[in-house]
């Protein structure tokens, strides 16, 4: 007997939505169909609906106008910006649907607190998109980390090195460069390092300090030469690193480059950097989004983990460095590769972890298969990155930012604490 797909409806049909979610109901066919599309832009509106064969009467230009609608499918896969997520899934959750929600669950502490207790009230499987978690290389990892072979985990150092291009294409002139439009970098690049981070420790940390700012992307880097944009006649635009003419007027039109605009032509893509966001010269945009930051945590039993993310690599890259009582681990995810080090018998062990080719190291294609599975086995108490977890690992990063811009070291269950008594007040307003 043939396996039948799970219908699902998309919320956000841009990359993440079109490339990954409806990639994989491309390649998985007998797994995921979508039924239903909500997205504001209709050239990507109207690029998913013909792509998933979805009835016109099943597209929509808001996930409001959507979710007005009776529940037309069994899951719902949330890829909007991060400030939609909360209020869609609140909705989506009193709409019936079993969800699968891109990360950041929400932009503020309370709002994670409230959106995991209505999870729990309704019982609905809902999956955090952690897709580290599903790695093959964190997996792996965890298991080591759990061999008495190593000892016990003295200190954690994990280093997220963002490539200069990158950082400057999303979080300098793009979707996640200011704060009141999406949400604090270390929450919106860096959430899935935090969590995994929990996920290895399988412990809250009870201290943190952190430390960054925007150091480089500032309008006192720019001479008073520098016009507004790289199209405007910029003297240094050839030399220069973040030249968005170098970036974006090339041949390859693959990301990031697809994102700028609909039209991907040569005319369109320069009509885009005359116009939009993605031309303006890097020292000249309104960004508020720190370009490196330092997190460093304690836990009760000594145990210490620290974080540093920044976007001056050169290259993308994620590495750790974990320090145990028996041995040291090195880790290159980029490259698949754990190197574990022991300290009895000066033995090295080279594993090469392997999994499928996508944009989280195989963690996007075994998270989808994951929820998918679940909701067919109706399995809500199965879910690996589930709510309550993703609430506390998004906790931890609030406190981490409290840290940041009040300049203080932060207890992490007091402040936990403190967000639910906030929570419990507003709620009886």
């Amino acid at each position: 007997m043939s396996i039948q797909p799970v219908d699902a409806v998309l919320l956000g049909a841009g990359m993440r939505g079109f490339c990954t979610f409806g990639g994989y109901a491309k390649s998985f066919p007998n797994n995921l169909r979508f039924v239903g599309v909500a997205e504001p832009d209709p050239v990507r509106r109207k690029r998913f609906v013909e792509e998933h064969s979805i009835p016109a009467q099943n597209a929509f230009s808001s996930w409001e106008e959507l979710l007005e609608r009776p529940q037309t499918a069994e899951i719902l896969i949330n890829a909007t910006m991060d400030l939609d997520h909360f209020p869609s899934t609140m909705k989506a959750l009193d709409a019936g649907y079993h969800i699968l929600l891109e990360k950041p669950m929400a932009t503020d502490a309370c709002s994670c607190v409230q959106l995991m207790r209505k999870v729990e009230e309704t019982g609905k499987i809902v999956q955090l998109c952690h897709s580290l978690r599903y790695n093959p290389f964190f997996v792996r990892l965890k298991k080591i980390l759990e061999s008495p072979d190593v000892g016990d985990v003295v200190s954690i150092m994990h280093n997220e090195n963002i490539a200069y291009w990158h950082y400057a294409h999303s979080f300098v002139r793009g979707n996640w460069s200011n704060e009141e439009r999406s949400s604090p970098g270390l929450l919106s690049k860096s959430c899935h390092d935090i969590d995994i981070l929990y996920w290895l420790a399988q412990k809250l940390p009870a201290r943190v300090s952190s430390f960054g700012s925007q150091m480089h992307f500032t309008s006192d880097n720019a001479g008073e030469d520098i016009p507004q944009r790289c199209t405007d006649g910029c003297p240094i635009e050839s030399s220069c690193p973040y030249s968005a003419i170098r970036m974006y007027l090339g041949d390859n039109i693959d990301w990031p480059i697809n994102t700028i605009s609909s039209d991907l032509s040569y005319e369109g893509r320069l009509q885009a950097l005359r116009e939009g966001p993605y031309g303006r010269c890097v020292y000249r945009c309104d960004n508020t989004i720190v370009d490196h930051q330092i997190t460093t945590f304690e836990y009760d039993d000594g145990m210490t983990t620290g974080f540093n993310m920044h976007g001056h690599s050169h290259d993308n890259v994620r590495t750790l460095r974990i320090s145990c009582s028996q041995a040291t681990i090195r880790g290159f995810l980029e490259k698949r590769e754990l190197e574990v080090n022991y300290y009895d018998d000066g033995r090295q062990e080279i594993i090469h972890t392997g999994g499928p080719d996508d944009l989280h190291g195989g963690g996007d294609t075994l998270m989808i298969h994951d929820f998918i599975d679940l909701v067919r086995r109706g399995r809500p108490d199965q879910v690996i990155a589930s709510a309550k977890q993703s609430c506390e690992s998004h906790l931890i990063v609030f406190a981490a930012e409290r840290s940041r811009k009040t300049n203080r070291m932060f207890h992490i269950p007091t402040f936990i604490k403190q967000v639910n008594q906030d929570l419990e007040k507003s709620e009886k307003k």
